[in-house]
Protein backbone atom coordinates (compact mmCIF):
# COMPACT_ATOMS: atom_id res chain seq x y z
CA UNK A 1 0.00 0.00 0.00
CA UNK A 2 1.62 3.35 -0.96
CA UNK A 3 2.93 5.27 1.77
CA UNK A 4 3.31 9.47 1.42
CA UNK A 5 5.57 10.75 3.63
CA UNK A 6 4.92 14.69 4.39
CA UNK A 7 7.66 16.16 3.53
CA UNK A 8 6.55 20.33 2.84
CA UNK A 9 9.83 22.47 1.61
CA UNK A 10 8.27 25.24 3.83
CA UNK A 11 11.56 27.36 3.36
CA UNK A 12 11.93 27.10 -0.07
CA UNK A 13 10.80 29.94 -2.42
CA UNK A 14 8.58 27.87 -4.49
CA UNK A 15 7.03 27.15 -1.45
CA UNK A 16 6.35 30.28 -0.38
CA UNK A 17 5.27 31.90 -3.37
CA UNK A 18 2.62 29.01 -3.85
CA UNK A 19 1.46 30.12 -7.23
CA UNK A 20 -1.80 28.24 -7.78
CA UNK A 21 -2.23 25.65 -10.41
CA UNK A 22 -5.00 24.04 -12.21
CA UNK A 23 -3.48 20.22 -12.29
CA UNK A 24 -3.93 19.42 -16.14
CA UNK A 25 -1.47 16.65 -16.32
CA UNK A 26 1.41 14.89 -14.55
CA UNK A 27 5.40 14.25 -15.33
CA UNK A 28 7.66 12.24 -14.07
CA UNK A 29 11.36 12.92 -13.43
CA UNK A 30 14.23 10.57 -12.89
CA UNK A 31 16.98 12.66 -10.13
CA UNK A 32 19.70 12.13 -12.75
CA UNK A 33 22.42 11.31 -9.89
CA UNK A 34 23.21 8.21 -7.93
CA UNK A 35 21.18 9.08 -5.23
CA UNK A 36 17.60 6.99 -3.85
CA UNK A 37 17.37 8.71 -0.46
CA UNK A 38 14.19 10.85 -0.83
CA UNK A 39 15.34 12.88 2.82
CA UNK A 40 18.63 14.24 1.08
CA UNK A 41 16.55 16.28 -0.94
CA UNK A 42 14.01 16.41 1.49
CA UNK A 43 16.84 18.50 3.50
CA UNK A 44 19.11 19.97 0.30
CA UNK A 45 15.92 21.62 -1.47
CA UNK A 46 14.05 23.01 2.10
CA UNK A 47 16.57 26.37 1.33
CA UNK A 48 15.29 29.60 -0.26
CA UNK A 49 18.21 30.05 -2.57
CA UNK A 50 16.86 26.33 -4.32
CA UNK A 51 15.60 26.68 -7.58
CA UNK A 52 13.95 23.31 -7.96
CA UNK A 53 10.99 22.15 -6.06
CA UNK A 54 9.13 19.11 -6.96
CA UNK A 55 5.85 17.94 -5.88
CA UNK A 56 6.43 14.46 -4.97
CA UNK A 57 9.88 12.39 -4.51
CA UNK A 58 9.73 8.61 -4.64
CA UNK A 59 12.10 7.49 -2.26
CA UNK A 60 14.59 4.41 -3.92
CA UNK A 61 15.61 2.48 -1.36
CA UNK A 62 11.88 1.89 0.22
CA UNK A 63 9.83 2.96 -2.56
CA UNK A 64 7.75 5.57 -0.36
CA UNK A 65 6.56 8.76 -1.78
CA UNK A 66 7.63 12.11 -0.15
CA UNK A 67 5.79 14.94 -0.71
CA UNK A 68 7.07 18.17 -0.94
CA UNK A 69 4.84 20.43 -2.19
CA UNK A 70 0.92 20.96 -2.36
CA UNK A 71 0.20 19.00 -5.30
CA UNK A 72 -2.66 22.28 -6.95
CA UNK A 73 0.10 24.45 -6.53
CA UNK A 74 3.10 25.67 -9.54
CA UNK A 75 6.33 23.70 -8.66
CA UNK A 76 9.59 23.90 -10.36
CA UNK A 77 10.69 20.99 -11.97
CA UNK A 78 10.42 21.09 -15.72
CA UNK A 79 12.46 24.04 -17.21
CA UNK A 80 9.21 25.19 -19.27
CA UNK A 81 5.67 25.81 -19.42
CA UNK A 82 4.97 22.66 -17.51
CA UNK A 83 5.80 24.21 -14.53
CA UNK A 84 2.39 25.99 -14.95
CA UNK A 85 0.28 22.40 -15.68
CA UNK A 86 1.82 19.49 -14.78
CA UNK A 87 2.57 17.84 -11.12
CA UNK A 88 6.30 16.94 -11.06
CA UNK A 89 7.46 13.44 -9.42
CA UNK A 90 10.94 12.60 -9.29
CA UNK A 91 12.29 8.98 -8.86
CA UNK A 92 15.66 8.30 -6.70
CA UNK A 93 17.99 6.72 -8.87
CA UNK A 94 20.44 3.58 -7.35
CA UNK A 95 23.37 4.73 -5.37
CA UNK A 96 25.69 2.30 -7.45
CA UNK A 97 25.56 3.71 -10.87
CA UNK A 98 28.11 6.44 -12.08
CA UNK A 99 27.19 9.17 -14.75
CA UNK A 100 29.68 10.40 -17.36
CA UNK A 101 30.91 13.74 -17.15
CA UNK A 102 27.94 16.01 -18.53
CA UNK A 103 26.11 12.99 -19.82
CA UNK A 104 23.17 10.88 -19.28
CA UNK A 105 25.41 7.82 -19.88
CA UNK A 106 26.14 5.82 -16.80
CA UNK A 107 28.09 2.70 -16.03
CA UNK A 108 26.91 -0.02 -13.33
CA UNK A 109 29.41 -2.90 -12.26
CA UNK A 110 27.73 -6.36 -13.30
CA UNK A 111 27.94 -7.36 -9.57
CA UNK A 112 25.63 -4.36 -9.08
CA UNK A 113 23.42 -4.53 -11.87
CA UNK A 114 20.63 -6.63 -9.88
CA UNK A 115 20.21 -3.92 -6.67
CA UNK A 116 20.02 -1.34 -9.28
CA UNK A 117 17.66 -2.69 -11.57
CA UNK A 118 15.81 -4.01 -7.97
CA UNK A 119 15.86 -0.21 -7.12
CA UNK A 120 14.41 0.89 -10.46
CA UNK A 121 11.92 -1.40 -10.40
CA UNK A 122 10.49 -0.19 -6.90
CA UNK A 123 10.43 3.49 -8.08
CA UNK A 124 8.42 2.50 -11.25
CA UNK A 125 6.32 0.26 -9.20
CA UNK A 126 5.38 3.23 -7.04
CA UNK A 127 5.34 5.80 -9.18
CA UNK A 128 2.56 3.83 -10.99
CA UNK A 129 0.50 3.38 -7.89
CA UNK A 130 0.82 7.10 -7.46
CA UNK A 131 0.31 8.42 -10.63
CA UNK A 132 -2.94 6.23 -10.51
CA UNK A 133 -4.22 8.01 -7.53
CA UNK A 134 -3.19 11.68 -9.07
CA UNK A 135 -5.11 10.37 -11.78
CA UNK A 136 -8.51 9.62 -9.66
CA UNK A 137 -7.54 12.87 -7.09
CA UNK A 138 -7.13 15.42 -9.98
CA UNK A 139 -10.40 13.78 -12.78
CA UNK A 140 -7.42 13.09 -15.12
CA UNK A 141 -7.74 10.73 -17.66
CA UNK A 142 -3.92 8.55 -18.03
CA UNK A 143 -4.86 7.40 -21.80
CA UNK A 144 -5.56 10.79 -23.29
CA UNK A 145 -2.20 12.60 -25.43
CA UNK A 146 -0.12 14.72 -22.99
CA UNK A 147 -1.67 13.59 -19.83
CA UNK A 148 1.26 11.82 -18.28
CA UNK A 149 4.85 12.34 -19.85
CA UNK A 150 8.09 11.86 -18.87
CA UNK A 151 10.57 14.76 -18.65
CA UNK A 152 12.51 13.62 -22.21
CA UNK A 153 8.60 13.88 -23.65
CA UNK A 154 8.13 17.11 -22.22
CA UNK A 155 11.24 18.87 -24.18
CA UNK A 156 10.18 17.33 -27.28
CA UNK A 157 6.74 18.97 -27.15
CA UNK A 158 8.64 22.02 -26.17
CA UNK A 159 7.29 22.37 -22.24
CA UNK A 160 10.51 21.27 -20.79
CA UNK A 161 14.28 21.51 -20.29
CA UNK A 162 16.28 19.18 -22.65
CA UNK A 163 16.74 16.17 -20.42
CA UNK A 164 16.22 12.19 -21.48
CA UNK A 165 14.83 11.02 -17.78
CA UNK A 166 13.22 9.03 -17.00
CA UNK A 167 14.01 6.10 -20.14
CA UNK A 168 17.15 7.08 -19.63
CA UNK A 169 17.48 5.21 -16.70
CA UNK A 170 15.54 2.27 -17.66
CA UNK A 171 17.31 1.70 -20.95
CA UNK A 172 20.57 1.32 -19.79
CA UNK A 173 19.81 -1.05 -17.00
CA UNK A 174 18.07 -3.19 -19.51
CA UNK A 175 14.90 -2.86 -18.03
CA UNK A 176 11.85 -3.42 -20.43
CA UNK A 177 10.10 -0.64 -18.94
CA UNK A 178 9.09 2.67 -21.46
CA UNK A 179 6.42 5.78 -20.87
CA UNK A 180 4.39 4.01 -23.21
CA UNK A 181 4.68 1.08 -20.82
CA UNK A 182 4.03 3.52 -17.85
CA UNK A 183 0.88 4.92 -19.31
CA UNK A 184 -1.03 1.19 -19.86
CA UNK A 185 0.26 0.35 -16.19
CA UNK A 186 -1.50 3.63 -14.44
CA UNK A 187 -4.17 2.68 -16.75
CA UNK A 188 -4.40 -0.72 -15.70
CA UNK A 189 -4.15 0.25 -11.67
CA UNK A 190 -7.33 2.48 -12.35
CA UNK A 191 -9.43 -0.21 -14.13
CA UNK A 192 -8.98 1.09 -17.98
CA UNK A 193 -7.17 0.92 -21.09
CA UNK A 194 -4.62 2.46 -22.54
CA UNK A 195 -4.46 2.67 -26.41
CA UNK A 196 -1.40 0.38 -28.39
CA UNK A 197 0.18 0.51 -31.63
CA UNK A 198 -1.76 -2.01 -33.62
CA UNK A 199 0.82 -4.21 -35.89
CA UNK A 200 -2.09 -6.57 -36.81
CA UNK A 201 -1.47 -5.13 -40.56
CA UNK A 202 1.42 -7.27 -40.37
CA UNK A 203 4.02 -4.55 -39.96
CA UNK A 204 6.44 -3.49 -36.85
CA UNK A 205 6.36 -0.75 -34.46
CA UNK A 206 8.59 2.02 -35.02
CA UNK A 207 10.04 4.40 -32.14
CA UNK A 208 10.53 7.93 -33.55
CA UNK A 209 13.95 9.86 -33.14
CA UNK A 210 15.16 13.49 -33.17
CA UNK A 211 14.81 14.36 -36.46
CA UNK A 212 12.27 12.02 -38.14
CA UNK A 213 9.63 13.26 -40.08
CA UNK A 214 6.89 10.98 -41.39
CA UNK A 215 7.74 10.82 -44.70
CA UNK A 216 11.52 10.12 -43.93
CA UNK A 217 10.26 7.19 -42.01
CA UNK A 218 7.84 6.04 -44.98
CA UNK A 219 10.84 6.13 -47.02
CA UNK A 220 12.79 3.86 -44.85
CA UNK A 221 10.07 1.63 -44.87
CA UNK A 222 8.49 1.82 -48.38
CA UNK A 223 5.38 3.31 -47.02
CA UNK A 224 3.56 6.01 -47.75
CA UNK A 225 3.98 8.91 -45.05
CA UNK A 226 -0.21 8.71 -45.73
CA UNK A 227 -0.66 5.17 -44.74
CA UNK A 228 1.32 5.93 -41.37
CA UNK A 229 -0.86 9.20 -40.70
CA UNK A 230 -4.30 6.80 -41.25
CA UNK A 231 -2.58 3.54 -39.16
CA UNK A 232 -1.51 5.90 -36.05
CA UNK A 233 -4.74 8.32 -35.84
CA UNK A 234 -2.21 11.13 -36.22
CA UNK A 235 -3.97 14.21 -36.23
CA UNK A 236 -1.45 17.00 -37.50
CA UNK A 237 1.38 14.95 -39.80
CA UNK A 238 3.90 17.58 -38.68
CA UNK A 239 3.74 16.73 -34.64
CA UNK A 240 5.78 13.74 -33.91
CA UNK A 241 7.82 13.86 -31.29
CA UNK A 242 10.75 11.69 -29.94
CA UNK A 243 9.31 8.27 -27.69
CA UNK A 244 6.48 8.19 -29.89
CA UNK A 245 5.48 4.40 -30.87
CA UNK A 246 4.39 4.29 -34.67
CA UNK A 247 2.62 1.35 -36.83
CA UNK A 248 4.34 0.93 -39.40
CA UNK A 249 1.48 -1.49 -41.97
CA UNK A 250 3.41 -3.72 -44.62
CA UNK A 251 6.65 -2.27 -43.68
CA UNK A 252 9.58 -3.66 -45.96
CA UNK A 253 12.09 -3.37 -43.96
CA UNK A 254 12.43 -5.97 -40.62
CA UNK A 255 13.68 -4.92 -37.49
CA UNK A 256 16.14 -5.75 -34.60
CA UNK A 257 15.77 -5.20 -30.76
CA UNK A 258 19.17 -4.43 -29.34
CA UNK A 259 20.18 -6.97 -26.31
CA UNK A 260 22.84 -6.32 -23.49
CA UNK A 261 26.23 -6.42 -25.13
CA UNK A 262 25.42 -5.55 -28.44
CA UNK A 263 27.34 -3.12 -30.99
CA UNK A 264 26.12 -1.64 -34.38
CA UNK A 265 29.18 -3.53 -36.03
CA UNK A 266 28.16 -6.76 -34.37
CA UNK A 267 24.40 -6.35 -35.37
CA UNK A 268 25.77 -5.63 -39.01
CA UNK A 269 27.99 -8.08 -38.77
CA UNK A 270 25.00 -10.36 -38.36
CA UNK A 271 23.46 -9.16 -41.40
CA UNK A 272 26.02 -9.15 -43.73
CA UNK A 273 24.88 -12.59 -45.65
CA UNK A 274 22.29 -10.01 -46.77
CA UNK A 275 24.19 -7.30 -47.71
CA UNK A 276 23.87 -4.81 -44.90
CA UNK A 277 26.51 -3.05 -43.96
CA UNK A 278 27.14 -0.59 -40.58
CA UNK A 279 26.82 2.60 -42.54
CA UNK A 280 22.92 1.32 -43.91
CA UNK A 281 22.18 1.02 -40.25
CA UNK A 282 22.99 4.15 -38.85
CA UNK A 283 21.21 5.78 -42.44
CA UNK A 284 18.54 4.01 -42.00
CA UNK A 285 17.68 4.95 -38.35
CA UNK A 286 18.26 8.48 -38.60
CA UNK A 287 21.50 8.05 -36.26
CA UNK A 288 23.61 10.91 -35.26
CA UNK A 289 25.69 8.73 -32.80
CA UNK A 290 26.88 5.02 -32.70
CA UNK A 291 25.02 4.56 -29.09
CA UNK A 292 22.95 2.23 -28.82
CA UNK A 293 20.92 0.49 -25.81
CA UNK A 294 19.85 -2.75 -24.77
CA UNK A 295 15.71 -2.64 -25.84
CA UNK A 296 16.01 0.15 -28.56
CA UNK A 297 14.81 -1.25 -31.92
CA UNK A 298 16.74 -0.76 -35.26
CA UNK A 299 15.48 -0.72 -38.73
CA UNK A 300 17.39 -3.31 -40.38
CA UNK A 301 16.88 -2.27 -44.30
CA UNK A 302 16.10 -5.08 -46.99
CA UNK A 303 18.56 -4.77 -50.43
Amino acid sequence: MMKITQAMLTENTCYRIAQPMKVRALMLHSIGTPQPRAEVFARGWNDPAKEVAVHGFIDGNTGDVWQFLPWDICGWHAGGAANLTHIGVEMGEPDCIRYKPSSAAFTVKDADRPAAVACALRTYNAAVELFAYLCDKFGLDPTADGVIIGHAEGHARGIASNHGDPEHLWRQLGMDKTMDGFRRDVAAKLGKVAPTPDPAQGGTVYTVRAGDTLSGIGARFGVDWRTLVTANGIIDPSLIYPGQRLTIPGAEAVTYTVKPGDSLWRIAKEYLGAGIRYGEIVRANGMTEAAIYPGDVLIIPRR
